[in-house]
């Protein structure tokens, strides 16, 4: 395709031009730091972000945040998804949502001491269910990744025991999860 180029501006439209454009900076919440975030956008048009959010006092912890928006111009205030204790615990978000017999429900990934979890919300992020392991427990998962298809089932993979010094070989798992009545 000659004579076309990629840009990128902050008001979604083309007409301010600037990289200052800030989901959340944490600062008024005491965090010290955040990283991975995890985006998705919709059919009707919601921007969804996931991403960790680091605090050193009180004590040192993590926590999953999430936001929305409807223009990725003005975000709502981040809703603590999940918190724990310590330090470098917590990498990695994807996020993506699911409509399941008429309910919308968001859903999270996440990496936590080497294993995969999933979390969601059936309220649009105002509540999250207690995460679920989605790996093995063997403390060797890296790298997850998801998406969620049109009959609303949740495909996640992630990679296991890739030891970059010496470019061991790993293996990549995959699981499928989806939503069941109880």
């Amino acid at each position: 395709m000659k004579g076309k180029r990629i840009a990128h501006n902050a008001d979604g439209f083309g007409t301010v031009w600037s990289i200052d454009n800030n989901i959340y900076d944490g600062t008024s919440d005491g965090y010290d730091s955040l990283h991975d975030p995890g985006l998705q956008l919709d059919a009707d048009g919601v921007f969804r972000s996931g991403f960790i959010g680091h605090k050193s006092t009180p004590t040192e912890s993590e926590a999953i945040l999430y936001t929305r928006s409807s223009d990725a111009v003005a975000w709502d205030a981040p809703v603590v998804v999940y918190e724990t204790a310590g330090t470098g615990l917590l990498n990695d978000v994807t996020i993506d949502k699911v409509s399941v017999s008429g309910n919308d429900i968001v859903i999270l990934t996440f990496l936590e001491d080497d294993e995969i979890y999933i979390t969601y919300s059936f309220d649009d992020g105002q509540t999250w269910d207690v995460p679920t392991m989605l790996s093995a427990g063997t403390g060797a998962a890296d790298k997850p990744d998801m998406c969620v298809t049109s009959d609303g089932f949740i495909h996640n993979t992630w990679e296991v025991g890739f030891d970059p010094d010496n470019e061991a070989v790993g293996s990549i798992e995959y699981i499928r999860a989806g939503f069941v009545e109880e």
